[in-house]
């Protein structure tokens, strides 16, 4: 289970837009439904996709939030 989160956290460093992203995250769900069919594998990765993406909406806020901090207003 190790590798399956291994790979998640690399996908959303390689995936410097939100098109791309979704386009690799896209890939790797239609991969993991060819290679794990069971049903359990499904509530698996469906609590690894919230993972994934509250991990990336969390990196947006911060740079948001860093950009914000960086930029004068007025």
């Amino acid at each position: 289970m190790y590798p399956l989160l291994h790979i998640h956290f690399n996908i959303i460093r390689q995936g410097k837009t939100t098109i791309q992203y979704t386009y690799r995250l896209i890939q790797l769900t239609t991969m993991f439904f060819i290679n794990h069919r069971s049903f359990l594998s499904y509530f698996i990765f469906k609590s690894y996709f919230y993972i994934i993406i509250g991990v990336y909406i969390r990196q947006e806020i911060l740079n948001n939030l860093l950009y914000l901090s960086n930029t004068k207003i007025g």
